[in-house]
């Protein structure tokens, strides 16, 4: 999927998942509910906080006008492609751009 214009990063916030910290995720729903862009990223914390098989310690999370930005290290492939799936699924994303990075990238060329 292609994503085109820009992004105001004064407006874009960076969220760190940590799910030691579930009451930290429960107060991002009061932050303002009104507001779209923080219902989507309230969503996506907490669909990924519940999904056990990939860790998400070191991934984060923009989210502008709909549109999702994914930053972070996983260790594997199949990881950076679920936490893109899962964040699809959910309602009001318009699109996702992943640029999580792979410890592992068997894909990589070595010099």
């Amino acid at each position: 999927m292609n994503v085109k214009g820009s992004v105001n990063s004064s407006k874009v916030t960076t969220l760190t998942f940590d799910k030691s910290h579930l009451a930290a995720l429960n107060s991002l729903d009061a932050k303002d509910p009104t507001n779209p862009d923080d219902a989507i990223k309230a969503s996506i914390l907490s669909t990924l906080t519940w999904y056990s098989h990939t860790p998400i310690d070191d991934v984060r999370v923009f989210v502008k006008n709909g549109y999702v930005t994914l930053n972070g290290i996983v260790q594997w492939m199949y990881q950076k492609m679920v936490i893109a799936a899962m964040v699809q699924q959910v309602d009001g994303v318009m699109g996702i751009i992943n640029s999580i990075d792979v410890a592992h990238d068997t894909h990589k060329p070595s010099y």
